[in-house]
Order: C-alpha cells, then structure tokens, then sequence
C-alpha cells in the first residue's frame, strides 16, 4: 500500500487556506493604508486649537458691538460694507479669507 503525498490530500490544502487568505488580506490592506493616508492631518493640534478660540473672541466682541457687514466680491474687487451696528468703533478692519478645510 503507497501512502498519497500530502499534497493530494483535502485537509492540507484545507487548514493551509485561511492562513494564506488572512496574509494576503493583510498585504493588501497594509498598501492600500499606505497609499491612501489621510488628507486632513495637521502637525500641531494644539496651536490649531488656540486659532480656533482666538476666532471665537474676534467674532464674540464684533458680536458685542452688532456689527453685521455685506461682502460683495466680483472679478477683480472685493467691497465690504457695514449692514448694522456702530462701525465708528473700531479702529481698523482686518479681513482674513480662508477655506475652512484648507
């Protein structure tokens, strides 16, 4: 009587498949991590949190002195003028355009 070799039995190449399957898997989630890492990320939590509550106090006092404004941009100028509130208040105007997700 000759034995058959391993390899054309049924329970190697059974208990041999979920392993191999879980190691490619692996594989290729860790490429696809790499490839494609996140978009948002920002060095410094901390000093970007300070910004955000620094933008909180700028708009809490134009909010104490009601002042509500128009911005209207075309081509080539942006205007700016005050809807509400006592603009003889404030010294200067700062305008600061951002993206929100830039």
């Amino acid at each position: 009587m000759n034995p058959t070799p391993w390899y054309k039995n049924f329970w190697p190449w059974f208990l041999m498949f979920f392993p191999v399957v879980t190691i490619v898997a692996c594989i290729g989630l860790v490429v696809f991590a790499i490839g494609n890492g996140p978009d948002m990320v920002v060095d410094d939590y901390y000093k970007k949190g300070k910004a955000i509550n620094l933008e909180l106090t700028k708009f809490n006092k134009a909010k104490a002195l009601y002042l509500h404004g128009e911005l209207q941009v075309t081509a080539d100028t942006v205007k700016f003028h005050f809807t509400k509130g006592d603009a003889s208040k404030v010294n200067a105007l700062k305008a600061s355009f951002y993206h929100r997700t830039i």
